[in-house]
């Protein structure tokens, strides 16, 4: 029979005895404190009830809950001294008595005391890695280890492209969760990542969040009634800025933040920002802000803590970057055109940047291979035959001749300028998608009536504006050649010759009628030299290899689409080797191309994708090779393509593809502009619009290739100097961090082997028979059939893999180890999950539910089908010479602030000797168990336990409550100390930061603004290629009242919103989160007694 019997019927020993302050309660499957017990007699029956307030520290649910005592389902109560009953159970089996000591240490992670003096205070310890299915490098620690130091976190995660950002991000959420310091969670991100992050915290991490969205919003009302409130109903949610930026719905969240603000309390509504892709947020250098922009300042004063995330923290321009900061962190940080002394160094406690080169550097240092893959670039070169050499040609000189009717008609060369933009870049794609555009403006053409200005103008913002619909953009687009066409149609005549020649070259390739992307061009080099490249890198002998994939990237969906026909014509369009990615392809069905890309199984080969569908996606696990159809204008959007292969778990080297070709003026242009590109990839947020304006000068004015490169070169040089801010120097390597996991882990009693044993004691429990199988020749196990009734839904639920509508998954193989998924490829290790196999983490469900069961059981009166355990072995092993024996006494200790967060939860375990039977103090920590190995059950001595016991019973009682006091009175002083030293400093920063904004909003003028212009203009007078100083200038002075107006405002707003801030932190967060709620707790786990080993 099992150690831990079998109850006969748990509602027989439902524990009604009176609840009391202190006591540890299990109530609707969750454990918890009592912090509050008001009773009350019930008017009807005159019987007396009791009002019970229980506090949880599980990260689930709320954290508190009042419940009605005697009415509630089985409650249980755990008296804090109540210690195991050595002289009337049995002793439990060894490993069950592990496995109920290891889960309370798993479930209790937060020492604020040391775990080897509880006198002293311990250091922050990220325990964040245990609960989650990451492999953590000692660089991604260092993120998560700053921010454990913060009162508020407020962290700009700025790290390069493909070094794990995300990951980063997670480590922190996960952390604060599970240390109680956060509830209410807001991701925004770009639409196309939403459900990427969902999906990244429920697999890494196991936290669900709801994505909102208007279906969702709509399905939510449908299911709760009208006038539910996503933002107030949901404590986790992620959404993208287009749909929070909308009026309405921020109006929403707005009005539910002030309504929760105006119910009191010290802390604010919501808990944690989490930003992505942060640079799409940032203010304006000067004028007024974005609507996204906008939209962070509004909700920003309403978090706790921020995160923001951005490889491109700085674009160049000071005021962005400091506005940006200023959202961040409003106590360190203004908007300010130059940053002072003391400014910079605050910068570097909030961004944390570290560049691929630099890890790489890092490891070779210390001897071990470069975590990062090589880059390289390759030009294919191209060789156009007559036909297409005609189309370029004529299109030049149709340019030429609208760029001389700019010259004869100065104010139409916004309108001119935007027709030679969409030409000549949809050109540069391909002929088909050219052909496409220009068939659109000769539509124009035939109108009857002229456009007006406006029109087109409208048509280019609308155009311009960031979507992430790539079907709605590409019809913009359309409408805009059509609209483009119609304002230009009273210069037919002078164009005539021109218009000609283009309709000429079109018909000689076969793409003068519509639909083009089904056509088959008599001629396109780009294409033919694409299958090239197909052929060579992606097949052997006519068939595909079986380790090489390719991505393909373009701008526009015209492209995708005639690519994937021809490339399915090309290799069979049945097989599924040629898949497309686009940005307006619903959630599901961007999750089946991404799931099937990664796929090694899959016959997938070319994903054709655009750039709306690029952002967030992993790609490294499969493919190395990528292909630029043709190249942004924007570098940071091909720097974002790059990276879904060049980044964090990339095993070979990569290869990135372009076109070049002396037969194409504008394709030898791009690919000088490419390398250039790729050289200083690193600063690209900075120089991002020099590249831009290198190519609209390029294209627009067609200047010569070397005088604007040379430009480009000077430019570059004086610009990179700008974002010095930005570049800090992280001095954490991560290697201390790492170091105190390990011994954490080591604390914890946390192995894998011991992971294991724990889940399959906890599954087996009242059961007679094996509830694993395995190891197969990987190493790996798989639960066997038929589970427990009380295991099978969790596991259906959380463990199966996915499966097909109403047919459950396949059960999958698991482990315990994340070096299972670690592989050495090129004597690099790479973290690679299998499909088939899932890693069990502390934050799984399974090990939630393995935690909570084991908590349970220790309740006399809880609702559990096993009977409480005895909590107690006698083992053999070392004593210290002269002692009888040791009693090794497993305590839980638990502490909570004013502000309801578990500050201080450990498991520690005390080994109290006994000589001529008499109690001693505690003997220095010598781990979990006392020594490095642990002692031998020897039932045999059962006997002689109990007699040690009845003579040292008393003593240890009495020692439990000494050592709760000496517990309450050590957290007392700490934290009086922490007190002391949080007041000082919030109080100095605050106070130096009003002093700061009230300086600055004084000294705001006219005649201020002016030498900023001014100096500006001088600035910029030495970039030739950005839009005309004097003009810019000119514009903004005109605008001086309202821009003096809007940064006095400005401040006056952040004045306030620092006052009130203060107040709050310094009257009500730092005093409540720095002052012991009641009494510290001390709640006895389990009894060991270990007598000597006998000498032979």
């Amino acid at each position: 029979m099992s150690g831990v019997e079998l109850s006969e019927s748990a509602g027989q020993r439902a524990n009604q005895s009176v609840p009391r302050v202190g006591m540890l309660a299990t109530v609707r499957n969750r454990r918890g404190v009592i912090s509050q017990v008001e009773p009350f007699e019930e008017p009807r029956t005159s019987s007396l009830l009791h009002l019970v307030t229980v506090e949880f520290g599980d990260g689930e649910g709320d954290a508190e809950e009042t419940i009605l005592w005697e009415r509630e389902q089985g409650p249980a109560v755990l008296q804090p001294n109540a210690l195991p009953r050595v002289d009337v159970d049995s002793p439990m089996k060894q490993e069950e008595f592990l496995a109920l000591q290891r889960a309370t240490r798993w479930s209790s992670l937060t020492p604020f005391l040391s775990a080897k003096d509880p006198q002293k205070r311990s250091e922050p310890v990220p325990t964040a890695p245990v609960y989650g299915a990451v492999s953590a490098d000692d660089f991604q620690l260092v993120p998560l280890a700053r921010a454990m130091r913060m009162p508020r976190v407020s962290l700009l995660l700025a790290d390069d492209v493909g070094l794990g950002k995300t990951i980063e991000a997670g480590l922190i959420l996960a952390e604060l969760i599970r240390k109680r310091r956060i509830r209410r969670v807001l991701i925004i991100t770009p639409a196309s990542l939403r459900t990427q992050w969902q999906q990244e915290m429920e697999d890494k991490f196991s936290l669900d969040f709801d994505v909102v969205d208007k279906a969702s919003t709509h399905k939510l009302q449908k299911e709760r009634g009208l006038d539910t409130n996503p933002w107030r109903v949901l404590p986790r949610i992620i959404t993208s800025y287009h749909y929070l930026k909308q009026p309405d719905v921020l109006e929403q969240f707005i009005a539910n933040c002030r309504s929760s603000q105006e119910r009191g309390g010290a802390q604010l509504p919501w808990d944690l920002l989490i930003v992505d892709e942060a640079h799409n947020l940032m203010p304006s250098n000067f004028g007024e802000n974005s609507d996204l922009a906008n939209m962070l300042t509004l909700i920003s004063p309403w978090f706790e803590h921020r995160l923001f995330l951005t490889a491109t923290p700085h674009n160049g321009h000071t005021r962005c970057f400091s506005g940006l900061l200023e959202q961040l962190d409003p106590v360190r940080f203004t908007q300010t055109p130059n940053f002072t002394e003391k400014e910079r160094q605050l910068i570097n406690q909030v961004l944390i940047r570290r560049l691929k080169s630099e890890i790489n550097s890092q490891d070779g240092e210390t001897g071990r291979v470069p975590r990062f893959a090589q880059r390289h670039l390759e030009p294919l070169p191209l060789y156009m035959l007559r036909a297409e050499k005609a189309l370029a040609k004529a299109v030049r000189d149709f340019c030429n001749a609208l760029k001389g009717m700019i010259r004869s008609a100065p104010e139409a060369r916004t309108v001119l300028n935007f027709a030679i933009e969409i030409l000549r870049k949809r050109l540069l794609s391909s002929p088909v998608t050219f052909a496409d555009s220009w068939l659109r403006f000769k539509e124009g053409l035939e109108e009857k009536e002229k456009m007006e200005a406006a029109e087109v103008l409208a048509a280019r913002r609308a155009s311009e504006e960031d979507i992430d619909d790539d079907q709605e953009r590409e019809s913009r687009g359309r409408h805009a050649a059509h609209v483009v066409g119609g304002w230009m149609h009273p210069f037919v005549d002078s164009l005539a010759t021109e218009i000609e020649k283009i309709d000429s070259a079109l018909s000689a390739l076969d793409l003068d009628k519509q639909p083009v992307v089904h056509a088959i061009p008599k001629s396109d080099a780009r294409f033919e030299r694409l299958i090239e490249l197909i052929n060579k890198e992606l097949r052997n002998a006519g068939q595909w290899k079986e380790d090489e994939r390719l991505i393909i990237f373009t701008e526009y969906k015209t492209t995708l689409d005639y690519l994937v026909n021809r490339l399915r014509a090309e290799y069979g369009g049945e097989d599924g080797a040629v898949i497309e990615l686009f940005g307006g392809m619903n959630d599901e069905e961007r999750e089946t191309v991404k799931i099937a890309f990664n796929d090694p199984s899959s016959p997938v080969k070319i994903l054709v994708a655009t750039d709306a569908a690029s952002e967030g996606l992993n790609l490294q696990h499969t493919a190395r090779l990528l292909m630029h159809y043709e190249i942004p204008w924007n570098p940071s959007r091909l720097e974002q393509r790059n990276g879904r292969i060049d980044r964090h778990g990339q095993a070979r080297d990569v290869t990135i593809f372009h076109f070049a070709s002396d037969d194409d003026a504008d394709l030898n242009f791009v690919a000088r502009v490419i390398a250039k590109v790729n050289d200083i990839r690193e600063d690209l947020g900075s120089v991002g619009e020099l590249f831009d304006a290198a190519f609209q000068r390029r294209m627009m004015e067609l200047n010569e290739d070397n005088e604007v490169l040379d430009d480009l070169d000077r430019e570059i040089a004086g610009r990179r100097g700008a974002t010095d801010d930005a570049r800090v120097v992280t001095e954490e390597r991560g290697e201390e961090e790492k170091r105190q996991l390990q011994e954490l882990m080591a604390d914890l009693d946390l192995t894998p082997d011991t992971l294991k044993s724990t889940l399959e004691i906890a599954m087996g429990l009242g059961s007679s028979r094996d509830i694993m199988e395995g190891p197969d020749n990987k190493g790996r196990i798989r639960l066997k059939p038929p589970l427990p009734v009380r295991w099978q839904s969790i596991v259906d639920d959380n463990l199966r893999l996915p499966g097909r509508k109403d047919v459950a998954g396949a059960m999958p193989w698991i482990v315990f180890d994340n070096d299972f998924f670690i592989n050495s490829v090129n004597g690099r290790p790479v973290f690679r999950p299998s499909p088939d196999t899932v890693l069990l983490h502390l934050g799984h469900p399974l090990f939630r539910h393995t935690l909570n069961a084991f908590a349970r059981m220790r309740f006399p009166g809880s609702q559990t089908e096993t009977r409480p355990p005895s909590r107690w072995i006698v083992t053999r092993g070392q004593v210290p010479e002269g002692v009888q024996a040791l009693v090794l006494l497993t305590v839980e200790e638990m502490a909570i602030n004013n502000l309801r967060e578990t500050f201080h939860h450990w498991t520690r375990t005390l080994a109290l000797p006994v000589a001529n039977n008499e109690l001693g103090a505690p003997l220095a920590y010598e781990g979990p168990h006392h020594g490095p190995t642990i002692a031998s059950q020897d039932t045999g001595l059962t006997s002689e336990a109990r007699d040690l016991w009845d003579e040292v019973e008393d003593e240890v009682r009495l020692f439990v409550n000494t050592y709760n006091s000496a517990l309450t009175e050590a957290l007392k002083a700490e934290l009086a100390t922490a007190l002391e030293e949080s007041s000082r400093h919030e109080k100095e920063a605050f106070e130096r930061r009003i002093n700061e904004v009230a300086a600055l909003q004084r000294n705001q003028s006219i005649e201020k603004l002016k030498r900023e212009i001014e100096e500006k203009r001088a600035e910029a007078r030495q970039f030739h290629l950005l839009e005309d100083a004097d003009e810019m200038a000119e514009r903004e002075l005109r605008d001086l009242e309202d821009e003096l107006k809007r940064r006095q405002g400005h401040f006056g707003d952040l004045l306030e919103r620092l006052k009130s801030e203060k107040q709050r932190i310094l009257e009500q967060v730092v005093p409540k989160r720095f002052a012991l709620h009641g009494e510290a707790q001390v709640f006895p786990v389990t009894i060991e007694i270990r007598l000597p080993e006998v000498v032979a």
